[in-house]
Order: C-alpha cells, then sequence, then structure tokens
C-alpha cells in the first residue's frame, strides 16, 4: 500500500509539472548530501524493487536503497543546474569564470566532468577552507562537478 501510494503521489505530482518548463526536474536527496537531478525530458518513471527506489527513463538506470534516501520531488532547478543549498549552509557558487566551493574538509577532492563522463579537473584541497576552480578553459556545454565522489552538481557553460 505504501508503495502504491508514492507511486500514485509521483504521477499526480508529475501531471501538475508543466511539461514546457525545462526547469521542473526530479531530484533524489540521499544521506551524504547527493543530490541526484533527473530533468522531465528524460521522462523519469520512478518505480520501488523491494527496499531500492528505481528511476529508469531515457538513457537513466539508476537505484537507491530507501533507507538511504532524504526525500525525492519534483522541482524548479536553476538553469545553471545547481541547487541552492539551505541559506546559511552556501557551498557552492557558479560564475561564467569560476567555480567556488567553500566549506571543504581537508583533502577534499572536486572533479569535473563532461556529460559524457570523460575527465577535464581535478583538484585536491589539501587543507581545506574555500577551493576557486577557473572555468575559462572549458568550451560551452554541460559538466559534472563532483565533490568527493558524493555530492554531485550540474552546471552548464554557455
Amino acid at each position: 500500500m505504501k508503495k502504491f501510494l508514492c507511486t500514485f503521489m509521483l504521477m499526480l505530482m508529475a501531471s501538475f509539472a508543466k511539461a514546457d518548463d525545462g526547469n521542473v526536474s526530479l531530484v533524489v536527496w540521499t544521506k551524504d548530501g547527493t543530490q541526484a537531478i533527473y530533468e522531465l525530458q528524460q521522462r523519469p518513471l520512478v518505480t520501488f524493487e523491494g527496499t531500492d527506489l528505481v528511476i529508469t527513463g531515457d538513457g537513466i538506470e539508476a537505484k537507491y536503497p530507501t533507507a538511504n534516501l532524504v526525500r525525492f520531488t519534483f522541482m524548479n532547478v536553476p538553469a545553471d543546474g545547481i541547487l541552492d543549498k539551505d541559506a546559511d549552509n552556501e557551498q557552492v557558487k557558479y560564475t561564467d569564470d569560476q567555480l567556488i566551493i567553500t566549506q571543504l574538509k581537508a583533502g577534499s577532492v572536486v572533479s569535473v566532468y563532461t556529460a559524457d563522463g570523460r575527465l577535464v579537473d581535478s583538484r585536491t584541497k589539501p587543507d581545506g577552507g574555500t577551493l576557486r576552480l577557473p572555468l575559462s578553459s572549458l568550451g560551452t556545454g554541460v559538466y559534472i562537478v563532483k565533490i568527493n565522489g558524493s555530492q554531485t552538481f550540474k552546471i552548464a557553460r554557455k
């Protein structure tokens, strides 16, 4: 019954989402801080298999143990693809020329990948704090930024 209600709620929420608004996405939040964003154009289908949340669609196949989920919801995602953190915990800022990541722990690794998964830059911040990652060498396109292999953000260079 619980699975049915969750699936029904997701379908209901999807029906209210504006199909012409390219910024509405399915966002999955996990306990380790990861935020996975699935654009509605990918037609994400949410189901449950045992104790896993399963998302499938155009080029998508992902499983999340429900014990590791904080929440999943449909929401507007900014054009730069970075979700706002809590106002008092703003960790990532993106400008056209640089990515600024604050509150890093010592030894944190920030990696930037192309949309097809090719690593284009990786930096380690040995002493923690703030990392300024220049983006001027990157061409236009969509890039995936990973912090310590867990937090994931999508950015678009125009």
